[in-house]
C-alpha cells in the first residue's frame, strides 16, 4: 500500500530608474542621400539592400545600425505568453476579481480607459500562474497578449523591442518604438509585467502612456499599489485548494486513499498552504 511520508521542505520566497533616452533621429549620408528616422514605423533589411549596393561601406553601416538597435538581452519571441501549469489549483476569488475588473463596466466607467491591476505578495505565492491563468482563459477577448519579465530595465527594453518587431515596425526600430506602438494603438491589448520586484526600478516610467490597454503587474513590492488602479494581495491558499495542489503533485498514478488525504491535509497545514512549498513537497511510495 502506498503511503505519504511527511517531508516538509524549507520555506522559499521570491521577493520602482530613469527611462533610457535613445537618439530621436539618425541619418546616413551617401552620394545618393539616404535618410531614415528610427521612429518611423515600417523599416526593414530591404531598405538597407535598396539604399546601398551589397558589400559597400554604407550597406555595412546600415546593417551595423540595425544590430545596434537590438537591446541587450533581446530574444525573438521573448514576450510570448507563457503556459499555465497543469497543476494550477484554486485562486477562484482572485480570478473572479480580475474578470470583474477587466470586463464588467460600472456606471462611472468611461467608454475607454487604461486598466492596471497589481497582484502582490510573497515570492512563490502563485502570482504569475494566477495572472497567466486569467490571460490564457480570456485570451480571445484581447487583441494581443504579451508577457514582459520586468525584473530589470534591460529586460523591459528588450521586451518592447520584441513587441515592435511583432507589430511590423522593422529592425530599424528601437525599443521605444514598441512602447509608442502600444501607447498610440487604441486596441484591447493586455500585458503582464511579471516579477517587478526591484525596489529601485521605476516601473511607471516604462508603462504605455495612454487611456487604453490592459495591464497586470506581479510583484513582491507592495508599494506598486501606488501606480495601480486596482490591487490585490495573494496570501496562503485556502485549505481545500492547498490540499488539492499537494495531492496533484504527490499522487499522480491513482486516486488518493482516505488515509493519504488525511496525511496530506496535515502536511498542507504544516506548510501553511503556501503554494511554492506545496508544489516542491516530495513524497515517496512504499509497497
Amino acid at each position: 500500500m502506498s503511503s505519504l511520508e511527511q517531508n516538509v521542505p524549507a520555506s522559499a520566497t521570491h521577493y520602482s530608474g530613469a527611462m533610457f533616452s535613445g537618439a530621436s533621429h539618425m541619418t546616413f549620408g551617401a552620394s545618393s542621400t539616404f535618410q531614415t528616422n528610427v521612429y518611423e514605423a515600417d523599416r526593414s533589411k530591404e531598405i538597407a539592400a535598396s539604399a546601398a549596393p551589397a558589400g559597400s561601406i554604407l550597406h555595412f553601416d546600415i546593417l551595423d545600425f540595425i544590430c545596434s538597435q537590438k537591446p541587450k538581452g533581446f530574444t525573438a519571441g521573448m514576450t510570448d505568453l507563457g503556459p499555465v501549469s497543469p497543476f494550477f489549483t484554486g485562486r477562484k476569488d482572485i480570478l473572479a476579481d480580475l474578470e470583474t475588473y477587466f470586463f464588467v463596466k460600472s456606471p462611472s466607467t468611461e467608454a475607454q480607459e487604461k486598466k492596471l491591476f497589481v497582484l502582490y505578495g510573497m515570492g512563490g505565492a502563485g502570482k504569475t500562474q494566477t495572472a497567466l491563468k486569467f490571460m490564457n482563459t480570456f485570451r480571445k477577448r484581447f487583441t494581443q497578449s504579451y508577457m514582459i519579465t520586468a525584473n530589470s530595465e534591460e529586460s523591459i527594453m528588450a521586451s518592447y523591442y520584441d513587441i515592435a518587431l511583432k507589430n511590423g515596425l522593422g529592425e530599424f526600430s528601437n525599443w521605444e518604438a514598441g512602447l509608442r506602438w502600444l501607447s498610440q494603438h487604441e486596441e484591447e491589448w493586455i500585458i503582464l509585467y511579471d516579477n517587478a520586484d526591484d525596489l529601485d526600478l521605476d516601473l511607471g516610467k516604462f508603462l504605455p502612456q495612454s487611456s487604453h490597454g490592459n495591464i497586470i503587474v506581479t510583484s513582491r513590492n507592495s508599494s506598486l499599489k501606488q501606480i495601480s488602479i486596482k490591487s490585490k494581495v495573494l496570501k496562503d491558499m485556502e485549505p481545500e485548494d492547498g490540499l488539492q495542489l499537494l495531492l496533484k503533485h504527490a499522487i499522480k498514478d491513482h486516486e488518493a486513499t482516505p488515509e493519504q488525504k488525511l496525511t496530506a491535509s496535515d502536511i498542507a497545514a504544516q506548510l501553511h498552504y503556501f503554494a511554492l512549498a506545496l508544489t516542491e513537497w516530495k513524497s515517496t511510495s512504499k509497497c
